[in-house]
């Protein structure tokens, strides 16, 4: 007589591959976060050498596309022509893996550049050539930009010590909500593996005098 499973076997072993599931996939998920956000690291320090590769042969960071004297078009942001023509600081601007998985249409990393010491106060003058400080920024694992456009070093810490880092928060001088993408200029939120692989904030990096400004 041939002998098979019976039915409380079969549901034993559907729990056990369900169990497995249940532990496996959460980790499997993490993990991606983490390579993804290893990734958009890498991509952040390649696009820094380029732009101060460039710094050193031009003692400028690359003309604004707001310069429209300097550049021959406006249909990019600021660096990426000059640092791959005429020459090759860079092969091309990396894609944000996290622009793309928010179905941004353009997903290329944003990099600002600014002027300081320009003004009587000490600056900030935006799209003044030449520049002496820049930044760029990742969507970060929350797929949402905390960052409208530029912002300094110390912009991003200064908010986090208002005790946004871990929410979406209010601003208390505007009274804008963070993360909704109407953030006054000294808003951002930096993304912290700490609070969680996948956790609110973008991943920046400040390079110049944007990284002590």
């Amino acid at each position: 007589m041939k002998k098979g499973f019976t039915l409380i076997e079969l549901l034993i072993v559907v729990a056990i591959i369900a169990i497995l599931a249940a532990i496996a996939v959460p980790n499997f998920l993490e993990a991606q976060t983490r390579s993804r956000v290893s990734r958009a690291m890498n991509d952040l320090r390649t696009i820094s050498l380029a732009m101060e590769t460039y710094y050193v042969d031009n003692n400028t960071y690359p003309p604004s596309a707001a310069d429209s004297w300097l550049i021959s078009s406006k249909s990019s942001y600021m660096a990426q022509p000059h640092l791959t023509t005429p020459i090759s600081y860079i092969n091309s601007v990396p894609t944000d893996v996290f622009r793309y998985l928010g179905g941004m249409a353009d997903a290329q990393y944003r990099l600002y550049a600014v002027n300081y010491g320009y003004l009587a106060s000490g600056g900030p003058k935006y799209n003044i050539y030449p520049y002496n400080g820049w930044m760029t920024w990742s969507l970060g694992p929350d797929l949402f930009s905390n960052a409208g456009g530029y912002r300094t070093y110390n912009q991003i810490i200064d908010n986090e010590a208002l005790g946004e880092a871990g929410s979406y928060g209010t601003d208390p001088t505007s009274g804008l909500k963070i993360g909704t993408g109407s953030v006054n200029n000294g808003a951002g939120l930096r993304y912290d593996p700490t609070n969680g692989t996948v956790s609110l904030g973008d991943i920046y990096r400040h390079e110049g005098l944007s990284r002590t400004k």
